[in-house]
């Protein structure tokens, strides 16, 4: 796995070597204890409210909560081969979502196992690693209030989440960093003067 630096003068290329069981450890421990309650909308096509409920239980097991339900008229022409009236349901269901660093280190991790070489992909993984403490999910949820206001879905996330531990999601992430080492392979510096143009250093593995 590499990852590849680049300003407007030198191209660093650096081997990516990760300690995956420790780090698969960290992630294991993220999704056990930094998941938050989110909340989600989604509409659904049935004949009867009981059927929507039945529908939405088979991909999620969590609370649902009809919020609205329509009849269709009309404009649902290609609807009318069904023998009874449909109706469409504006549905809310919760459910635990994970960090998103526990995503991040799982597809580094996944990469890495996977040992199929660089990818665009994997170079911006490990950029988002890298600056994950810049991101708003450290945050506690007061911090981004004031900084964002009091929105609906902030004010739910924040009521359904007192209890999520910001502190722990910290430690975790620097944790998870010291699983990550980059071994400088080799090092480019570009000129720009027309002399020197085409003069390249490189530094190789030692």
């Amino acid at each position: 796995m590499k990852y590849i630096e680049k300003n407007e003068s030198v191209t660093r290329e650096y081997e990516v070597v990760i300690n995956d069981v420790e780090l698969e450890n960290i992630i294991k421990e993220l999704n056990e204890n930094c998941c938050r309650a989110i909340k989600k909308s989604v509409r659904v096509t049935s004949g009867s409210k009981e059927e929507a409920i039945k529908r939405i239980n088979s991909a999620n097991n969590h609370g649902i909560n009809v919020v609205r339900e329509l009849e269709m008229g009309d404009s649902y022409n290609h609807l009318k081969t069904f023998s009874k009236p449909q109706y469409v349901y504006e549905c809310e269901f919760y459910f635990k979502q994970v960090s998103y660093l526990a995503y991040l280190l799982t597809i580094a991790l996944n990469s890495y196992r996977s040992k199929l070489g660089f990818t665009t992909d994997d170079n911006r993984t490990i950029d988002l690693i890298l600056n994950y403490e810049n991101n708003e999910e450290l945050k506690s949820y007061k911090e981004r209030m004031a900084e964002q206001g009091i929105t609906e879905d902030l004010y739910f996330e924040y009521e359904n989440n007192k209890d999520f531990d910001f502190e722990l999601l910290k430690e975790l992430y620097e944790k998870a960093k010291e699983c990550f080492r980059l071994v400088l392979i080799s090092e480019t510096i570009h000129y720009d003067d027309a002399i020197d143009q085409n003069r390249v250093y490189k530094l190789g593995r030692k």
